[in-house]
């Protein structure tokens, strides 16, 4: 190999290692990029939680340990959530569907004023009786908090609030 020969092969080689320097600037610029894109999307996402079901503007979580009313309560808020509302037919139907993972507290509880029952769910909205095949009465004043049942069709009984069921949490889609 001659020296001209050797010096126009090292300039190639020099000329392709700029090249290849170039390009690994350009794509770690390129990475970082990407990397504020993702970072910015992820803030924005609207998506539940690993282990919670979307449906409609909420996630919804089912747990099948048994605790009261109150303690189930406390899971949810600890959830930054709150025992479901299940305040129209499509919520029902679609608790329905899982049929199994019935017996579950809901957010609905009673209040006695003088020898009327006002129930009302977790955020204040007084329960109204849209349905009252969905709704098993009682005569009990002892009976303040409610759970959903599927026996043969999904209802909403009125319960003890230290009876042990499993619970649903609900939580709104931001």
């Amino acid at each position: 190999m001659s020296p001209e020969d050797f010096m126009e092969l090292l300039q190639q080689k020099d000329k392709m290692l700029e090249q290849q320097e170039d390009q690994i600037m350009k794509l770690q610029s390129e990475n970082e990029q990407i990397k504020r894109v993702l970072d910015g999307n992820v803030q924005n996402f609207r998506g539940c939680p690993v282990g919670w079901l979307e449906y409609k503007s909420s996630c919804y979580q089912f747990t099948d340990e048994r605790k009261d009313w109150e303690n189930a309560s406390d899971d949810c808020e600890a959830k930054r959530a709150h025992l479901a509302i299940l305040d129209d037919a499509d919520k029902m139907d679609f608790l329905g569907m899982f049929k199994d993972r019935l017996t579950v507290w809901i957010g609905l509880r009673s209040q006695q004023d003088g020898p009327l029952t006002a129930w009302t769910w977790v955020d204040g909205r007084q329960y109204t009786y849209r349905n009252n095949d969905n709704w098993l009465q009682s005569s009990h004043q002892s009976l303040n908090c409610a759970y959903a049942d599927q026996h043969p069709i999904l209802h909403l009984v009125p319960a003890s609030c230290q009876e042990q069921h499993g619970w649903l949490c609900e939580k709104e889609l931001k």
